[in-house]
């Protein structure tokens, strides 16, 4: 059986973005990258993964009241 590793672990989405507050500006993740499939992706971050927890900083760094929006 292959070793456990943690940024396999299943987490409740919540936990899955959590940043934390380097300076005004900048945040980094808490949260192992999740790589869904197991060893083949050991040590990468899903697409998503990145994507969400950027959105989400994005958010921090913004005056209350303004929302995120993506234009098509």
């Amino acid at each position: 059986m292959a070793p456990f590793y943690e940024g396999n672990r299943y987490l409740p989405f919540v936990d899955l973005i959590k940043l934390e507050k380097v300076d005004e500006r900048t945040y980094r993740s808490i949260a192992w990258p999740f790589s869904p499939g197991g060893e083949v992706g050991q040590g990468r971050a899903y697409g998503g993964h990145v994507y969400m927890q950027a959105a989400w900083a994005a958010c921090h760094t913004v005056a209350p009241g303004f929302l995120l929006h993506v234009s098509r």
